[in-house]
């Protein structure tokens, strides 16, 4: 049986999603939200406070809680900005969200060999089921969990090198492919589309219930030969992405 907080916890997730609380707005006050769902102060409390630990709302000192703005993280890829973090041994994450003034960091969740799934072989020119290092990923921007990733190499190309472990690489996978004598040369970019969430997904980046992903495929390549393939689930309502190309 659900707790009282749950049930006050999912009644206010709704008017948010369906905006009849919009970003900005400032909800009511614990009283008045008490006598509105018949519960108690401490009911009431324990729902706000899920609330916020989702990033839904935020409260201000003396003012009450706010609906949070989602922060507009938007992923610009160009050859610009590309070689230059290159240069700079910035990862290119990480420096696009610095360069917006946010904080961010990778969590690794998990480095292993796995069977090729059949868009990852096709793309790295394998067969289905054969064996590929998967490196599963979690970048946080300001404290809010934004984006999964999986990248899958052929483990004879990695072989004794820092992929290989759950470790971050501080100036980023690709500096490590140089260092093994892999230079990326392109990208190709697969938009997958948008869909809701499995349960997995909205747990990692706990999202509440009705917020949809984003899915892209992105495979890199070193001439004619695909090396990485880079499967990444963003969050629907905070992460863009844009596509500069240079003619």
């Amino acid at each position: 049986m659900r707790q009282p907080w749950e049930l006050v916890a999912d009644a206010l997730r709704r008017a948010i999603m369906d905006k009849t609380y919009k970003p900005g707005d400032q909800l009511p006050s614990e009283s008045q939200l008490a006598a509105q769902h018949h519960a108690s102060r401490p009911t009431i409390r324990r729902a706000l406070q899920d609330l916020r630990l989702k990033g839904l709302i935020e409260t201000r000192q003396g003012k009450g809680a706010f609906v949070r703005r989602p922060p507009p993280l938007a992923i610009t890829l160009t050859a610009e900005n590309y070689n230059r973090h290159q240069r700079e041994g910035r990862p290119g994450f990480q420096a696009q969200m610095s360069e917006q003034g946010h904080t961010s960091h990778q969590d690794i969740l998990e480095v292993a060999t796995v069977p090729a799934p059949s868009e990852v072989a096709q793309r790295l020119g394998l067969e289905e089921g054969q064996d590929v290092l998967m490196r599963r990923l979690r970048f946080v921007v300001d404290e809010l969990p934004v984006q999964l990733v999986r990248v899958y190499y052929e483990p004879g190309l990695i072989a004794g090198s820092q992929l290989e472990r759950p470790v971050v690489i501080p100036d980023g996978v690709h500096a490590e492919l140089r260092r093994l004598g892999v230079r990326v040369t392109r990208f190709v970019e697969d938009f997958m589309g948008a869909r809701l969430p499995d349960p997995e997904e909205e747990r990692a980046l706990q999202l509440p219930s009705g917020v949809p992903v984003t899915r892209n495929i992105r495979t890199a390549y070193a001439g004619d030969q695909p090396i990485e393939v880079l499967d990444t689930v963003s969050h629907g309502e905070v992460v863009s992405h844009r596509f500069e190309i240079e003619l």
